[in-house]
């Protein structure tokens, strides 16, 4: 990828910021997978991805007491993917032929202005106005051939969803201190919600036969009120407390349900090195983030609360300790907490045999789940070498009266174990080296081992009935443990700095997925030889080391 920043004065009241991000590998990926397809004539892969996205900032201090911004940010993603599959030389040959292809886009939109001003000294505020605009896109082609002897079928299947959200935001944030043992923050927000989630259409074509569907989706409406008020407030020396209150209302299809969300946390300070805090905190979700798998992929849909969801709401405690040396060096920190959540909404177990014409909320379900672990932090702050060590130690799980017959099952992200070591060497004012070191137990998944075997009605080798995955326990695998290390050195000069990097130094291929797949054998019955398949599985491994270059200039 390639960036560009810039940013600086205009006159002496206004200063910009510009900065454009794009990959290359759309370009580079060309003569490799062209390399690919030529050692392989039966199976051509297809494969493309890139990336941008663009920042801009202008910024202008019409006074001592006010200061004005407008900011805009553009991100684009696009994902090709897929497989022509051969089983023949010629187009007369016996045999079968496969075309499938994935397409997926998503990107993000933000433009906002927004205005600082200071009425008195001790109380100052931000007036924001923005509208954002989320969205993706996932098509599925697929098409296949089948060529027997005396017969020869042919099917096409096209599969498109859709799915975005656009908001108005305009919102008001103070921040007022009364005396210096007090600082107190509130404000008010007002959001304009439109909801598009997962419009899909479904095509399908095999000889005579046209069929072609769309679900009911709709865009929905929602309005938004909230607002906030907190005070930090410095008990004496020794004892703090903040205190806090967040309520909201949210009106959709003609309902409007609210949230109320407190939150409170004490410190204690029984030495000056010493620190022992407390606290709790409630949080109210409207809109909901539905997964089909664990990777961060426009397969993800953003849905409103809807019908007879509720909002989710997410309640967490939390105790920790912590100590620093008295010169400041060193801090070590403990800290547990227990979070516990409800109306979490999921889709259902097989939600996608539902007629297509069902509500999109047909297919959810809501649950239950809890969080809780402890964490562990060694720091060193101050000298030329600095960095710490973390360790935690996390349970997670969820529980749906329709998914996994009602059984608890571990949440995908149940990481029991995690290590982050983080390590910088200032060798003197031009050179600085940095590596970081992470390593967690591997994310949860569904792991179909089972299948039934459809009949073969014909009893041909050429027309058989094929086989269906069967459901076994939720998230009920693990990959194996994740782990990297990532190099930097940064090297000063005149005019900037040059900056060296290397992602996954010692190239561990790390497993991001398990699919399904099949590997030939000989099998020898009767004194003959002969190649069948069988099923496996197989490991996906992406991202080896990865060098980057890069050079700062400051002006």
């Amino acid at each position: 990828s390639g960036t560009f920043n810039i940013s600086g004065p205009i006159g002496k009241k206004t200063t910009y910021l510009v900065g454009l991000r794009r990959s290359w590998f759309d370009v580079l990926s060309i003569p490799f997978v062209a390399i690919a397809n030529s050692q392989n004539e039966d199976e051509k892969l297809r494969f493309n991805y890139y990336f941008m996205d663009f920042n801009a900032r202008v910024q202008h201090r019409f006074s001592p007491k006010a200061t004005a911004f407008v900011s805009f940010y553009f991100g684009d993603d696009k994902l090709k993917t897929g497989t022509e599959d051969k089983g023949y030389n010629k187009p007369d040959d016996i045999g079968t032929f496969d075309d499938d292809r994935f397409d997926l886009h998503w990107g993000n939109l933000l433009a906002q202005a927004g205005l600082n001003y200071r009425f008195k000294d001790n109380l100052s505020s931000e007036f924001t106005a923005a509208y954002t605009r989320f969205f993706s896109g996932m098509k599925h082609d697929y098409k296949s051939r089948d060529k027997s002897p005396d017969r020869i079928d042919e099917s096409h299947t096209l599969l498109n969803t859709d799915n975005n959200i656009n908001d108005w935001i305009f919102r008001g944030d103070f921040d007022w201190r009364p005396n210096d043992d007090n600082r107190v923050r509130f404000g008010a927000g007002y959001t304009r919600h439109s909801f598009l989630p997962a419009r899909t259409t479904r095509e399908y074509k095999s000889g005579n036969t046209h069929t072609l569907s769309r679900d009911s989706t709709w865009a929905y409406g929602a309005n938004e009120v909230n607002a906030y008020i907190e005070n930090d407030w410095k008990i004496n020396d020794k004892f703090r407390m903040n205190a806090g209150f967040h309520g909201s209302l949210f009106n959709i299809s003609g309902k409007t349900k609210y949230g109320w969300s407190p939150r409170l946390s004490f410190s204690y300070r029984p030495a000056q090195n010493w620190a022992v805090k407390f606290a709790y905190a409630r949080t109210t979700q409207y809109v909901h983030q539905l997964n089909q798998s664990y990777l961060a992929l426009p397969t993800d849909q953003w849905i409103p609360i809807s019908g007879k969801f509720k909002p989710e709401t997410a309640d967490k405690i939390s105790l920790g300790g912590y100590w620093q040396s008295s010169d400041k060096t060193y801090a070590i920190s403990v800290e547990g907490y227990y979070k516990w959540m409800d109306n979490l909404v999921e889709y259902k177990d097989e939600y996608y045999l539902r007629p297509p014409l069902d509500l999109w909320n047909a297919q959810l379900c809501s649950g239950k789940g809890t969080a809780k672990g402890i964490d562990f932090k060694i720091e060193k702050v101050f000298g030329k070498v600095t960095g710490h060590v973390s360790y935690s130690l996390a349970w997670a799980d969820r529980t749906f009266a329709d998914k996994n017959g009602g059984r608890t099952f571990p949440a995908k992200f149940d990481n029991r174990h995690t290590i982050n070591v983080m390590l910088n060497w200032k060798i003197n004012d031009k050179v600085q080296l940095n590596a970081s070191w992470v390593g967690h137990s591997g994310n949860r998944f569904t792991l179909l081992n089972q299948v039934w075997d459809a009949p073969d009605f014909d009893n041909a080798d050429w027309f058989g009935g094929g086989e269906s995955p069967l459901q076994t326990g939720i998230n009920s695998y693990q990959l194996p443990f994740y782990h990297r290390l990532d190099l930097s050195c940064t090297v000063k000069n005149k005019r900037g700095y040059w900056t060296f990097g290397l992602y996954n130094a010692y190239c561990h291929m790390n497993t991001v997925a398990v699919k399904r797949g099949t590997r030939d054998i000989t099998v020898s019955k009767t004194g003959e030889h002969y190649i069948t398949s069988e099923p496996v599985f197989k490991r996906v491994k992406l991202l080896p080391v990865i060098p980057s270059i890069s050079y700062t200039w400051l002006f």
